[in-house]
């Protein structure tokens, strides 16, 4: 007997959801050319925002801190 269900079969479309990309202190210090100290110091002051997992455990969405900082430069490029 003929097996009758399709050869291949297709994969339903599956939106993919954008998972933020988290890295840690020193790789977006050399992305943003600071100190690992200055992010640290940014995520801590509030200038960046980061995601804490713990009380020494800190990740940046790298998104997240590009679009913060480029809020930033505008409202202080339009203050002056």
């Amino acid at each position: 007997m003929a097996d009758k269900r399709p050869k291949h079969r297709s994969k339903p479309a599956r939106t993919q959801s954008k998972r933020p990309e988290l890295v840690e202190a020193d790789v977006l210090a050399e992305f943003l050319r600071v100190s690992p100290d200055t992010v640290l110091e940014w995520a801590r002051s509030g200038r960046i925002p980061c995601r804490r997992f713990g009380p020494r455990t800190v990740r940046f969405d790298l998104d997240e801190v590009l679009e913060s900082e480029e809020r930033r430069s505008r409202r202080e490029g339009g203050a002056a």
